[in-house]
């Protein structure tokens, strides 16, 4: 990656970075305009709405059926989905920087996420006394 420049346009791209990587087809096959921009905050309203009506009709009534059948409430089914929903991001990019022997970034991830969500745990138990 070292002939990437502070600046990236679409020849560059091609010619530093993986053909299918994000950042050559914004740059190559993106247009951009006003209209694409008003059609793709249309698409992800659209994509939003339905995935909140997918978790509200199937998440939703499958939660209530494990927190039933294990005899927990609701709300602790839920925390502990949340918990994992939330760590699974950390721990696919732990699991692709190693492979990449990128450790330093598996290293900053881990400690970054874990000072956050502690300080967010301290904050809010202090507010609380």
């Amino acid at each position: 990656m070292s002939c990437v420049p502070p600046y990236l346009d679409c020849t560059t791209a091609r010619a530093c970075l993986p053909p299918l990587s994000s950042t050559t087809l914004h740059l190559c096959s993106v247009p951009s305009t006003p209209l694409f921009l008003v059609l793709t905050l249309a698409l992800l309203t659209i994509l939003f709405i339905t995935l909140s009506q997918l978790a509200d009709t199937y998440l939703a009534a499958t939660l209530a059926q494990i927190a039933k059948q294990h005899q927990l409430s609701p709300e602790v089914t839920a925390t502990c989905l949340l918990s994992f929903a939330n760590g699974a991001p950390d721990l696919f990019t732990a699991i692709a920087s190693t492979q990449l022997e990128d450790f330093e970034f598996v290293a900053g991830n881990a400690l970054g996420g874990a000072l956050f969500i502690a300080a967010l745990v301290l904050g809010t138990w202090l507010d609380g006394c």
